[in-house]
């Protein structure tokens, strides 16, 4: 203890630390870099440089300080600065980058990027720091200062110019950095009278330390011994890969180096087979007259938690430390514990935040507000919708399912099937509660065929018919009712293109009017006029966007193929067809001696041809890298080879099938098929014409000029949100210590006499922000964080090594936490 005594004391006069301080970082790195160590960073080097310069040129007079600075505690990464008393804000002004008539003062680039109550951070053009042992309001009194100066501070992220003049400022030090920067991190030995440096470098001379005395060293004051105490390192919420079992070992190794007698106690049978394969660990033989380890080693016993009970209390009888790898199931208080030490990983969500900016127009936020919003509303209403569905509405949407699963049926040539089995019980109640789709190899899936391209009204008829017996049974009271209106009910949801369960026309309208109305108070509230401004432009984008799903609706009832002869004729063509452009596609590639398909006209008159039985294939699929305007030739060539056999075979369907098979080809829209102007202009005009009853009921006249603006491919502003985008962005911002607390409390228990273990922590995480999430947790009973890099930073599992090596630092730092812990939950 008289070597490390010496060592805290001459390095307390090199830097000005309290013994308490120096003796601390000692024990923290010992040796290892050196009594007081260089910045290991050049770039921490040229900033550090930097400030000492800014401070020296021309000097700040401060009785007993280098230029202000009194104390200084130096590591490998960064250094902390105590200014003089009462001169916090006099250093601050002459840090702080400014500017007059075009003339540089301070460190160009330099700001205050985050701090605590007592402590402040300075930043320049990268990721070096410098912190000052500071308040809030000494920023502020230097920045009143550079006011009495008549300077301008710079605030903000650095302009061109300032960002060349601190360019400048690196390439003038670039020769003499190490120099200044170890000047700076000596500051004790040039007190109490600093020299001149306003014309020159610190000499070599000036910086060095007499011989040997930074030599870099592995020594390390010796820990005090352990207290006894069991220790459970535990993995919060049952996750795995957290790092639990390698801190369980680093920790156990680390209390033996320090004289205990450790057993490590682990609930992981794989770390367990892993260890024992690897065989770098002492295994300890569980009995009441066996030994423990001896003081100073470590032993390994795998442990049962549900049914070894009394292993710990063994353990804790032949062992000075019980370490506890616990397992996913762990519960706290199954044993007794002295200390708990749950293992986080680091989540950024849990250390920052994204704060949304967003530079769009008010129109297009208040457009965005009401439609998130109306699309909740929608939503909601639709499950009040839903709940009230009894009586007669339910039973007619019930209906409306069980109809479209039989014009399936109908549509696909099945017309001898019954809907369900009436002699099975089971699949009758099934089909009611629940009717199954066929298969449905169309594009309009979901839809029944328009009102004029299938006999709806007979089908109606017979459905009717069928379910009569079941539906007087099922339903005495209502059936009756729904039979009388449903007909009339289908036909009219048919007429708006509706699939079962969408919402009809006046019901959208009726939400949108109720949800205006609804909302106007707290949209004036937090828009005022922008609110009144839009909302006209609001509904005008609801009601086009109804125009332009509902035309989509309309092009999946035209595709559906004509039920009997010519539908099946349809789906033949389709077949074919495909069959025909795959060849047409490959023909380049076929080998000259492979066997040639027999041509269409010759296959065509075959029965086998005219009974395909395959899926339809569109042609797209095979022939993708032709053009519209090539699948059209083929389309010609094709029908050249095939009509006159489908006219003599079919003289009653042909032409019709032949009609709608070259409409799927040509009209499917909603895939994005390309057609003339002159053909969009008819299917529109035809939606038009087929949807203007049921638009002017629903919203009145006012759809007319919303219908032209569709018709033009005008798109209104609500449809046109997303091309805003790029006016949103966000940045990532430290969340406030206590709420990072919050987060990490979420998963450890929050006993008395806990140790938080940050695992996988960032590299570049500050130790301040560290610090003060370690006070926010202490303010909640935690007993201190331990920041970990990475399980690779512990290095404990020395292959085919049995001696404890000298320990990283970080696992030095948790065993002297622990080990404080420990000794306060001591009687």
């Amino acid at each position: 203890m008289a070597k490390d005594d010496r060592n805290a004391r001459a390095r307390a006069g090199i830097t000005g630390e309290s013994y308490q301080q120096a003796l601390e970082r000692l024990r923290e790195d010992g040796l290892m870099y050196g009594l007081v160590p260089d910045a290991a960073d050049p770039a921490q080097q040229i900033l550090e440089a930097a400030v000492l310069r800014a401070l020296a040129r021309p000097p700040l007079a401060v009785d007993r300080s280098l230029f202000g600075i009194t104390r200084v505690s130096p590591t490998r990464e960064g250094l902390t600065l105590w200014p003089a008393r009462g001169a916090a804000g006099a250093v601050l002004a002459r840090l702080l980058p400014a500017t007059t008539a075009g003339i540089w003062s301070g460190v160009p680039a330099l700001r205050l990027e985050r701090g605590t109550g007592t402590q402040l951070a300075l930043q320049a053009a990268g990721p070096a720091q410098v912190l000052v042992r500071a308040r809030p309001d000494d920023h502020r009194e230097a920045l009143r200062i550079l006011a009495q100066q008549g300077v301008t501070p710079c605030q903000g992220a650095p302009g061109a110019d300032e960002l060349a003049a601190w360019q400048q400022v690196e390439g003038d030090l670039e020769a003499d950095a190490a120099r200044w920067s170890a000047a700076l991190r000596r500051a004790a030995l040039f007190l109490p009278h600093p020299p001149d440096w306003t014309g020159r470098a610190p000499s070599q001379a000036e910086v060095a330390l007499p011989a040997g005395l930074n030599a870099p060293s592995d020594h390390r004051p010796a820990p005090p011994r352990p207290p006894k105490m069991t220790v459970a390192v535990t993995s919060p919420g049952g996750k795995g890969g957290e790092g639990r079992s390698t801190v369980a070992l680093s920790l156990a190794r680390e209390l033996a180096r320090q004289s205990a007698a450790v057993l490590l106690l682990t609930a992981d049978e794989f770390f367990h087979d892993f260890l024992r394969h690897q065989g770098s660990v002492d295994w300890w033989a569980a009995g009441e007259h066996l030994p423990g380890p001896g003081r100073g080693s470590m032993a390994v016993a795998f442990w049962n938690e549900r049914e070894d009970t009394q292993l710990v209390e063994l353990a804790r009888r032949k062992a000075d430390v019980v370490v506890l790898d616990t397992s996913f199931s762990y519960r706290a208080g199954t044993v007794p514990v002295d200390v708990e030490v749950p293992v986080c990983r680091y989540r950024p969500q849990a250390w920052t935040k994204a704060v949304r900016e967003d530079y769009r127009p008010e129109s297009i936020r208040v457009l965005e507000w009401l439609d998130e919003r109306f699309d909740s509303f929608c939503l909601t209403a639709g499950r009040e919708a839903d709940r009230e569905a009894q009586g007669l509405p339910g039973l007619l949407s019930a209906l409306d399912d069980m109809f479209l699963t039989y014009a399936l049926m109908r549509i696909s040539g099945h017309d001898g099937e019954e809907l369900y089995d009436r002699d099975d019980e089971d699949a009758a109640n099934l089909f009611w509660e629940a009717p199954p789709y066929p298969q449905d190899s169309t594009r309009g899936e979901g839809l029944l065929p328009a009102e004029d391209r299938a006999p709806l009204e007979q089908w109606r008829e017979e459905f009717l018919a069928y379910l009569e017996p079941d539906g007087r049974s099922r339903e005495p009271q209502l059936w009756p009712r729904a039979a009388a209106v449903w007909a009339e009910h289908s036909r009219r949801r048919n007429r708006e293109f509706l699939r079962p369960g969408d919402p009809v026309a006046a019901d959208l309208r009726g939400n949108l009017d109720a949800f205006v109305q609804q909302v106007a108070g707290d949209a004036v509230e937090q828009w005022g006029d922008a609110f009144t401004a839009v909302v006209g432009e609001f509904t005008d984008g609801v009601l086009h966007r109804w125009l332009e799903e509902t035309f989509t609706s309309f092009l999946g009832t035209r595709d559906r193929p004509t039920p009997g002869a010519s539908g099946d004729l349809v789906a033949v063509l389709e077949t074919r067809f495909a069959e025909f452009a795959r060849r047409k596609a490959n023909a380049p590639q076929l080998d000259a001696d492979a066997p040639t398909p027999p041509p269409v006209p010759t296959a065509v008159a075959t029965d086998e041809w005219w009974s395909a039985q395959a899926p339809p294939t569109t042609a797209d699929e095979d022939a993708h890298e032709v053009d519209e305007r090539g699948l059209e030739s083929w389309r010609e060539e094709f029908l050249d080879q095939v009509d006159a056999e489908g006219y003599r075979r079919h003289p009653g369907a042909w032409a019709q099938a032949r009609a709608q098979w070259i409409q799927r080809g040509r009209n499917d829209l909603r895939f994005g098929c390309r057609v003339s102007d002159a053909e969009l202009l008819l299917l529109t005009d035809e939606f038009t014409r087929l949807i203007a009853p049921v638009a002017s009921e629903a919203w009145g006249s006012g759809w007319r000029p919303v219908a032209q603006a569709w018709r033009d491919g005008k798109e209104p502003l609500l449809l046109g949100l997303d091309a805003y985008d790029d006016h949103i962005t966000s940045r990532l911002l430290d969340r406030d210590p206590t709420d990072t607390a919050a987060h990490l409390l979420a998963r450890p228990s929050g006993a008395a006499n806990t140790v938080v273990v940050l695992n996988h922590s960032p590299k570049d995480l500050p130790a301040e922000r560290l610090a003060a999430v370690g006070t926010a947790l202490r303010g909640y009973g935690i007993a201190g964080l331990v920041s970990v890099a990475s399980s690779r930073a512990l290095d404990v599992i020395p292959s085919g090594d049995r001696n404890l090596a000298t320990p990283p630092p970080a696992i030095t730092r948790l065993a002297r936490v622990v080990t404080t812990a420990g000794r306060a939950g001591r009687p």
